[in-house]
């Protein structure tokens, strides 16, 4: 009899909190003929008692009552925003008077709030660019549709491709690029330095062709483009981190000091450069980079680099360099990956593999200072590789060393 009691008590408060938000919403806009906190509060306790009876034709009886008052409501002014609230309402009074208290309260919680922000939730939709909403829905695809139906097991020669593993790289590869994508849209407006830091997030080399484009327009603000463009190469450091914290994190206790160093010096000669250059520099725009050829794209690559890796093993440290130095050249994020989870399977050692990853970082450094000195100017080539490429070689250095 007592938990009875508490349940019908919680199906009241279910309708009470909702009416409470209903009734003030309707004393702020003048909105709704369904009721307020009294109606609500019935409602819920309406849904307790028959979800305690446990019987489905008087819940069913109810729910087309209910139905019947909303269409009437309906009818008198458009808008189904209370009379939806008062079906849910119904509906979490029933789980709470069949037993489900704690989630029947969560419910209400959740309905609540969204009642209670509904403007602002307005306000945000309506704001959202058309390309980012695609984009985030392309993204929730690929997470809970795409990724669950591949196969978790080892296919291919030697077992090297796990296609749930490749599928979660393409997925963490496109968040982090739709992250900086989104940040770039949001702020990138408001200066240079700030969009290619955020850029660097999207990709380093597409924010080093777009100030080499710069620099060709430019070349009085020089010092600006190649500094920006070194901004973003700290980024890759961030991404090599990321990769070695996510599949072997005790690597980065190792890697911890020649990453701060490689990063410190990019940064300090990068911030330098930009004191060099004229105000007034116009902003850098950013493409989507979220589409499924990029995914199936990295998808197909990070395969192709899991087989090289595990081939390069039979033919010694010298041949995993190599691999690492050609993958580099392409990007950083399949190899490190790559690296970091053969170093946890104890495949090959730790220091091992952030060397590689260390190789495979000033491949792509080199490569953006060649791109920027052939597509921009000589002179960007030349700051971006003083930036980028000494505090690398010093890292590996210490890394070897160490």
């Amino acid at each position: 009899m007592e938990e009875s009691l508490w349940r019908l008590l919680a199906a009241t408060a279910v309708g009470f909190l909702v009416g409470f938000e209903r009734e003030h919403a309707r004393t702020e806009r003048e909105l709704g003929w369904l009721g307020g906190l009294r109606t609500y509060a019935a409602i819920g306790l309406l849904g307790g008692a028959l979800g305690l009876l446990g019987e489905p034709v008087p819940l069913a009886a109810g729910l087309l009552a209910l139905g019947a008052l909303a269409v009437w409501s309906l009818a008198k002014e458009p808008g189904a925003t209370s009379e939806v609230a008062a079906l849910a309402t119904y509906a979490l009074g029933a789980l709470a008077g069949g037993g489900r208290v704690a989630e029947a309260l969560f419910g209400a919680l959740l309905l609540t709030g969204l009642l209670a922000f509904l403007r602002p939730l307005h306000a945000w939709a309506r704001g959202v660019d058309p390309a980012e909403f695609g984009a985030g829905v392309l993204l929730l695809l690929l997470l809970g549709v795409v990724w669950p139906l591949l196969p978790d097991r080892p296919l291919g020669p030697g077992g090297v491709w796990n296609p749930r593993e490749i599928g979660l790289f393409v997925i963490l590869v496109a968040a982090i690029q739709f992250a900086g994508f989104l940040a770039a849209r949001r702020y990138g407006r408001e200066g240079t330095l700030l969009a290619a830091l955020f850029g660097g997030l999207v990709s380093s080399t597409a924010v080093t062709l777009a100030m080499a484009q710069r620099a060709r327009e430019d070349p009085a603000r020089i010092p600006l483009w190649a500094g920006a463009a070194a901004l973003a190469s700290t980024l890759m450091l961030a991404r090599i981190a990321f990769w070695f914290l996510l599949a072997d994190p005790a690597a980065l206790a190792t890697a911890a000091g020649p990453l701060l160093l490689w990063g410190g010096w990019n940064l300090a000669v990068a911030l330098a450069l930009v004191g060099r250059a004229p105000e007034g520099a116009p902003e850098l725009e950013l493409k989507n980079p979220l589409g499924l050829d990029l995914a199936l794209l990295g998808a197909g690559f990070y395969a192709l680099v899991r087989w090289a890796v595990a081939a390069a093993m039979g033919a010694g440290t010298l041949g995993l360099f190599l691999v690492a130095l050609l993958a580099g050249l392409h990007d950083v994020d399949a190899i490190s990956l790559s690296l970091a989870r053969s170093a946890a399977a104890g495949a090959i050692g730790v220091q091992t593999a952030l060397l590689a990853a260390f190789v495979a970082g000033l491949s792509n450094d080199l490569l953006k200072s060649l791109y920027a000195a052939l597509l921009g100017h000589p002179r960007m080539g030349l700051l971006h590789a003083l930036a980028t490429l000494p505090g690398g070689l010093a890292a590996t250095a210490w890394l070897y060393l160490g």
